[in-house]
């Protein structure tokens, strides 16, 4: 079976993953490839050196998301105008997403309402993180991440709207004739799903940004505490579970038909199992006997 270059990039960029995360656990390997792969309160300390000239401020995150803002509210307006009133698509656009289908041509994703609400979810999801970002979080000023998380977060959030878009027979994407009670639970469970996740994260968020200001609301920036509260009781990065919960809802909405959103929600589900078994350990090793109590990402599984 064929697969096309968004899919196996995100095959690819999983497998890269895991690897790099053994690397990471492996006691025979130095610590500069700890310093590059993590990022934040993982990333204190693990050199001795000052500040290398590939860190960033972990704050920087605030650039990635009005990327995503404008790239998936363009597609969607594009999109709209493609499915209301027949215009076409830009030939630039045509000619990126032809080459992401490559070498599968055709699929057999036409209509056009799953997609709409996927790319309207996707928009939704990245003007919220814009807004906690700039709004909610309070970063410490030792966090860092490398210039490496940097780019491939601007990657990350410039490729996925058109990942949604290629991943489909995009020239001849139509309304549907009639909605089925079926098609309307499949759409409704997928949205609801993603705007629980959606309101679990920005809880998580909320709490972890209120470890970081004292009872007058001044920042308290040099020093990490143990979340509490919430779904922190049971697990080390509830946000990292609500991520996993986002992009599996788009999955619902696309019936598991939509090969790049399956590679691309294997890709999510890798990153953040990751990232939160990292974070585990992590808090393991600064407060004791926190690992009886909590898992790193699922509850009672892992």
């Amino acid at each position: 079976m064929d697969v096309s270059i968004q899919s196996g990039f995100w095959l690819v960029s999983s497998a890269a993953l895991v690897l790099a995360y053994f690397l990471d656990q492996h006691p025979a390997v130095p610590n500069l490839w700890r310093s590059i792969f993590r990022w934040g309160k993982m990333r204190v300390g693990v050199l001795k050196e000052p500040k290398q000239f590939y860190e960033v401020p972990k704050r920087w995150f605030q650039h990635f998301y009005p990327v995503g803002v404008a790239v998936n509210f363009l597609l969607l307006v594009l999109l709209i105008q493609k499915v209301f009133f027949g215009e076409q698509w830009p030939p630039l656009l045509r000619s990126v997403l032809q080459q992401l289908q490559h070498p599968v041509s055709f699929t057999d994703i036409t209509r056009a309402e799953p997609v709409m609400l996927v790319l309207a979810m996707e928009l939704m999801q990245v003007c919220r993180r814009s807004y906690e970002t700039f709004c909610v979080h309070v970063f410490s000023e030792k966090a860092t991440m490398t210039l490496l998380h940097y780019l491939l977060g601007y990657v990350y959030y410039l490729v996925v709207g058109p990942c949604i878009l290629a991943g489909t027979n995009f020239q001849h994407l139509r309304l549907s004739d009639s909605i089925s009670a079926y098609d309307w639970a499949v759409y409704g469970s997928g949205l609801l799903m993603f705007v629980s996740a959606s309101v679990m994260q920005h809880k998580s968020f909320r709490i972890l940004a209120a470890l970081r200001t004292d009872v007058k609301g001044k920042d308290k920036q040099h020093q990490y505490l143990l979340p509490k509260g919430g779904l922190f009781d049971k697990v080390s990065c509830p946000h990292f579970l609500a991520e996993i919960i986002i992009y599996f809802s788009f999955c619902v909405v696309f019936r598991f038909q939509h090969t790049v959103i399956l590679s691309l929600f294997v890709f999510v589900l890798v990153n953040q199992v990751i990232a939160a078994l990292i974070t585990y350990q992590w808090y393991c090793k600064n407060f004791p006997g926190y690992s009886e109590k909590r898992y790193a990402v699922f509850p009672f599984l892992l």
